[in-house]
């Protein structure tokens, strides 16, 4: 087994080898270096952790966010509200929820991941799910930052003034 031959990208992580066949004989085996199962273990480890800690921010930051909407809503926006304001809120509500959920399903992929992983059986990608998270993760806080200047820009002036 040739040392420095292992592949890591967004999604994955995988063995580069010419002959794939031959490495899973040689894992059936047990032929493996040990300082290169080694180094693989750990990657592996760090790739699902760096992974987990970006979808819990994630969730962290769009829920926090709704908090901080709703917040602002309730101080500001309760007598009277634009349908400016009101269509950056709820547009930026729904883009946090789909967030939320899509990240709790990608918790649950994640767990399935591993468990077909650990069971030498066909691993399914996820790579779908974490795109469209962060699409709507993104949306979400552009359509929050629209609502927090709607509402700084027509109630800040009469609470100043």
């Amino acid at each position: 087994m040739k040392k420095g031959n292992w592949k890591i990208k967004f999604l994955e992580i995988s063995r580069q080898d010419s002959s794939l066949q031959a490495s899973e004989s040689q894992a059936e085996n047990g032929k493996y270096d040990e300082k290169d199962l080694a180094f693989y273990t750990q990657a592996l480890s760090a790739w699902y952790q760096t992974n987990l800690e970006c979808d819990k921010s994630k969730l962290a930051i769009s829920s926090a966010t709704i908090a901080f909407l709703i917040a602002i809503f309730c101080a500001f926006c309760s007598e009277s509200v634009t349908w400016s304001s009101f269509l950056c809120l709820m547009t930026a509500l729904v883009c946090h929820l789909v967030a939320i959920v899509i990240s709790i399903v990608i918790f649950q992929k994640n767990a399935r991941l591993i468990e077909e992983t650990v069971n030498n059986k066909d691993a399914h990608s996820i790579g779908s799910f974490d795109v469209i998270s962060w699409v709507f993760l993104s949306l979400g806080l552009f359509f929050s930052i629209a609502f927090v200047a709607i509402v700084g820009w027509t109630k800040l002036p009469s609470i100043c003034g």
